[in-house]
């Protein structure tokens, strides 16, 4: 098995798996559809949420882009001073 080129997480907030899935097998989301391989969502991958909180938001968006050293949420408060000009 070789290694994927490239990987893309897709978190959409609110959204029910099942309400996504039916939305690429009607079309309505074709750009999203290729991306995953299809319909199908061939080459897409689900992980079901594990939490003991109301909301999962909170948990999955900040674990997601935090590694030693690195938060995403520093590179997004960055690029916001960036647009303001400070």
């Amino acid at each position: 098995m070789t290694a994927p080129a490239r990987l893309i997480l897709l978190d959409i907030d609110g959204l029910r798996r099942d309400v996504f899935l039916r939305a690429l097998e009607a079309g309505t989301a074709p750009a999203l559809s290729r991306i995953l391989g299809g319909p199908e969502a061939k080459t897409g991958l689900h992980f079901e949420p594990v939490n003991d909180a109301l909301s999962v938001t909170f948990g999955c968006q900040s674990s997601i882009f935090y590694e030693e050293g690195f938060c995403f949420g520093n590179v997004i408060a960055g690029m916001r001073e960036a647009a303001r000009g400070a």
